[in-house]
């Protein structure tokens, strides 16, 4: 992972998000040939959080509308073990971070996926406070408290 990065070279959270945002949509695309309603990402210090709305496919929805959700649940699984390293490349390629954890789950009555990633290290943004959890935004919160009063 590089660090060698001028702060002006630097994208802000929310451009990191958004990328973040269409790699994982780019790769259910590629590897699922499925478009997920919606995904959404979210640092938090050195935690991102994930979620994907509508990520189930055809096959699970057939299987749970027939009653066959431990048949589900077993794709859902396999699904989510053999995304996981093209996940993992993505997040660290455009984070510049390398990943330590990822643990997600489904739920299949709102036909979601939520993914937790934990991060060796806060990403370098130009816009570190914008961060939540992190010490220089709690100091920024901190201070807006203190202005406000």
């Amino acid at each position: 992972m590089s660090t060698d990065m001028k702060e002006g070279d630097l994208k802000t959270v929310g451009e990191l998000e958004r990328q973040l945002t269409q790699g994982i949509r780019s790769l259910h695309l590629s590897q699922l040939g499925h478009a997920p309603q919606k995904i959404s990402c979210h640092l938090f210090s050195n935690q991102l959080a994930v979620t994907v709305e509508g990520s189930f496919l055809a096959v699970e929805q057939l299987f749970l509308h027939n009653e066959r959700s431990e048949l589900a649940t077993s794709v859902r699984a396999t699904i989510d073990q053999l995304l996981r390293p093209s996940l993992i490349s993505v997040i660290e390629t455009t984070l510049d971070v390398r990943v330590n954890t990822v643990l997600s789950n489904s739920c299949s009555d709102s036909n979601i996926t939520g993914i937790i990633i934990v991060l060796d290290k806060t990403p370098a943004v130009r816009n570190p406070a914008a961060i939540p959890k992190t010490k220089l935004f709690k100091k920024r919160r901190l201070r807006e408290r203190e202005n406000a009063i």
